[in-house]
């Protein structure tokens, strides 16, 4: 069964949320890191024992990433953009289902937007309760 989080509830994920994305970001540096190294040696064999290596590492880090993805993802929560520590909160409102945004940086939820829509036409949490946007 799908995770739904109030506003308040998932302002109260974002202290774990900041330890969660910095392991996550670590670890998808590392991937990306294992992945860009290409060493030879003048032995093929070292290279091919290198390359076994460097291979494994790279798959067990990636398992591990995907893993915490998954545990997210049953908790309701959504990794939207590693790089930008971007992450969606399943949520309802008006008896739809929507993201809550939250951003790395960031101490509470400030915007949301409707499943069908994208993170480029989110709205603030204050028209989310019905509020008036202070300018």
């Amino acid at each position: 069964m799908k995770k739904y989080y109030s506003v308040s509830e998932a302002e109260a994920m974002i202290p774990k949320m900041k330890e969660k994305m910095v392991d996550l970001m670590k670890l998808s540096k590392a991937i990306d890191l294992l992945d860009s190294i290409d060493i030879q040696y003048d032995d093929e064999y070292e290279t091919i024992k290198r390359d076994v290596l460097m291979n494994k590492k790279f798959h067990e880090f990636s398992l591990r990433f995907c893993k915490e993805v998954e545990k997210l993802l049953g908790q309701g929560i959504v990794l939207k953009d590693i790089d930008q520590g971007l992450v969606n909160f399943f949520s309802m409102h008006a008896g739809k289902e929507v993201f809550l945004c939250w951003k790395m940086g960031e101490d509470k939820i400030q915007h949301w937007y409707e499943l069908d829509s994208s993170y480029e036409f989110k709205k603030t949490v204050d028209e989310l309760k019905g509020k008036k946007k202070r300018i």
